[in-house]
């Protein structure tokens, strides 16, 4: 046929193109055996399985938020799907999503439906706004821990999907998920940078047109894990609050490295710097990696002089940190490097202990009392508990440690070394979570309810509490419970705040001496070096 190449000669009728050479040291296929099967066709790759629509692994990955989220970080959600940590809730109108102060850190995507915000007032809730679907809310309790600051509630038949704690950090912090971190982060500045702000003890209570500035000129930036976010002798330029992570405080102290405190969410560093031009004191160092705020002083400052009220609030509570917590020149070249003091299974740290011999102690509690009137308000901190080396007891008393677990737990910067290398809690700062209290080892922490603190009066005085137990005339001397008020009066909301408050022995600051050695009638209690009673050195 014209347009058809001829066969090579002798090449076989079924053949369409010669072979190609053969590999060296392969023999020929044998002849096929008569009535032998044809060789089986190559087998298919299986097909892929049909993709469950319907299925909630399916649904999380249609969210539009989630879009940015690695493969590699997905799993965590997926995760959470299988041990229904993750979970879909379906909620009526009227349900409440959280509530306001709750301690509670889920993350929640509003899938459809509709919520109201609402925020509790001095003359009842207030309205904020209202959400529908495809927004997210609860990422600020979340990264700073902190108690919700909204009332969340269902407003029609709605679909969250709700997201625990450390899944949604997991995801925030995953390297390959930038998308997703950039997103929560810009809703994060426009939405709750301000009620972080103001839930930091340095700007509590200051007007929320101020605080919409400070966060207008805020930064939000990240640091590593190992590296120095500031340095000692560096220039003082900023100061940062931080949202995630930890931190050391260091100083360099005879060529060696000095811990003075560890800071977490919550807490804030570099304030100094606004308060003076000196170098920076320290080095603060990240233990796992940070996500902080950074406030340039420069702008803050030119922002706290259109405000003189907000400047001297500021400055005051700035100039009480640097007086309580820095050194002076003289006090700094008198001190020597602080030493932790080791004992048998680690029981003493720091400084000296509060030991009671109990072969003196007559039981009188004359050591508890004094310590009420030792203090404001009237809550005691001394303990009659802690470890016995024969007839010695060392109390519950603080031990300052080194390295304070309570500070490590504590996430509202709440806890803070004095420049005496004492552990104090900021009572302005406490928000009564009692996250420190089971974390310090020793049992030094305890919670004091400050619910219906004023109902009844508490007995201080030594000589009252001898009164009151004299029949007949004891009554006069008894506590007393306040009168009713008028059946006609308004009833008042409760007091905002926190309802129970950390404490632990702060060695009477500001005394003279230890209110309960002072009141010790038999001699029975003294702050000593506990390696005199351990043997040691």
């Amino acid at each position: 046929m014209p347009g058809v190449a001829p066969k090579a000669p002798g090449a076989p009728p079924s053949a369409a193109a010669p072979a190609g050479p053969k590999a060296p040291g392969l023999a020929p296929p044998g002849p096929k055996a008569p009535g032998a099967a044809p060789a089986p066709a190559a087998a298919a790759a299986p097909a892929a399985p049909p993709v469950d629509k319907n299925s909630p692994e399916y649904l999380v990955s249609q969210i539009p938020l989630f879009k940015g989220v690695s493969p590699t970080a997905f799993r965590f959600l997926r995760e959470g799907l299988a041990d229904e940590s993750v979970q879909f809730r379906v909620l009526g109108p009227k349900a409440v999503v959280c509530r306001e102060g709750e301690y509670t850190a889920d993350f929640f995507v509003l899938l459809s439906g509709m919520v109201g915000v609402y925020k509790q007032t001095e003359g009842g809730p207030k309205y904020l706004t209202s959400l529908t679907g495809g927004t997210w809310f609860g990422e600020m309790s979340c990264m700073s821990n902190a108690p919700r600051a909204a009332t969340v509630i269902a407003e029609a038949d709605t679909v969250v999907l709700s997201i625990p704690r450390h899944t949604f950090m997991r995801l925030y912090a995953d390297k390959a998920s930038a998308g997703f971190k950039k997103t929560i982060d810009d809703q994060y500045r426009d939405r709750a940078l301000q009620s972080h702000l103001a839930g930091v003890s340095l700007f509590r209570g200051i007007r929320d047109r101020v605080l919409k500035q400070i966060a207008d000129v805020a930064e939000l930036v990240v640091a590593e894990k190992g590296s120095e976010v500031i340095r000692e002798g560096g220039v003082g330029d900023a100061f940062f609050l931080v949202r995630t992570g930890h931190a050391k405080v260091t100083k360099s102290a005879e060529g060696r490295e000095e811990i003075l405190a560890w800071v977490c969410e919550n807490s804030f560093f570099g304030e100094v710097a606004l308060l003076t031009d000196q170098p920076r004191r320290s080095t603060v160092t990240a233990v796992d990696r940070m996500d902080l705020v950074r406030i340039p002083k420069e702008p803050f400052l030119a922002l706290l002089a259109e405000h003189a009220d907000v400047k001297a609030t500021v400055t005051d509570r700035l100039q009480r940190i640097f007086d309580t917590e820095f050194l002076t020149e003289d006090e700094a070249a008198a001190r020597g490097r602080a030493r932790e003091i080791g004992a048998e299974h680690e029981v003493v740290k720091a400084g000296e202990a509060l030991v009671i011999d109990m072969s003196k102690c007559t039981r009188c509690n004359m050591c508890v009392t004094g310590c009420i009137e030792a203090h404001e308000d009237r809550i005691p901190r001394i303990g009659k508990r802690g470890l016995s080396y024969g007839e010695l007891l060392l109390t519950s008393s603080c031990y300052n440690c080194q390295v304070p677990d309570c500070m490590l737990a504590c996430k509202f910067g709440a806890i803070r070394r004095d420049r005496r290398g004492q552990v104090n809690i900021d009572p302005l700062a406490c928000t009564g979570c009692s996250l420190c209290e089971p974390a310090c080892p020793y049992g030094t922490i305890h919670m004091q309810s400050l619910v219906g603190v004023t109902g009844v009066e508490v007995i201080a005085s030594p000589m009252r509490q001898l009164l009151s137990t004299i029949p007949v005339i004891g009554g006069i001397f008894k506590a007393k419970k306040p009168e009713p008020a008028p059946a006609t009066a308004e009833k008042k909301d409760e007091p905002k705040g926190p309802k129970a408050r950390a404490v632990k022995c702060d060695l009477c600051a500001g005394r003279g001496d230890m209110a309960c050695i002072y009141n010790c009638p038999c001699g029975a209690i003294e702050r000593i070096d506990p390696t005199i009673l351990l043997g040691g050195t």
